[in-house]
């Protein structure tokens, strides 16, 4: 299992805000706006299990396990909400990591090599 955290930026329900007070029959077409902590912003789906419960500026786990065994595509599902405390740690220590590699590659130039980009997943 390989995990990502993630902060909520905002929370889509049927496609429109998901405002409080607002009638939740229907919660498995749930999506999030999410801040990964390697900087990037998906839109992704919100586990049934915790959409009632999501909200903006919740530290969650995304699910990167691939989808099956024949199709390696990560499933980039939000599967869990952290405490507050879990995920300030959580959150902090892989952008702390992130910055820290961040600037170790801007300081370091290579003279006549083709930058690698890498996977655009992190």
């Amino acid at each position: 299992m390989i995990f990502h955290p993630g902060k909520v930026l905002d929370v889509y329900f049927d496609g429109k805000r998901f405002l409080k007070g607002r009638s939740k029959k229907d919660f498995s077409e749930v999506h999030a706006l999410v801040e990964m902590w390697d900087e990037n912003i998906f839109v992704l789906k919100v586990s049934p299990v915790i959409a009632g419960k999501i909200k903006k500026d919740d530290i969650v786990l995304v699910d990167y396990a691939p989808i099956s065994d024949k199709i390696p595509i990560p499933k980039q599902l939000i599967c869990k909400i952290l405490s507050i405390s879990q995920g300030n740690f959580l959150w902090q220590t892989f952008k702390d990591k992130f910055k820290k590699k961040k600037k170790e590659k801007s300081g370091s130039k290579i003279i006549g090599k083709k930058e690698n980009f890498g996977s655009y997943m992190g």
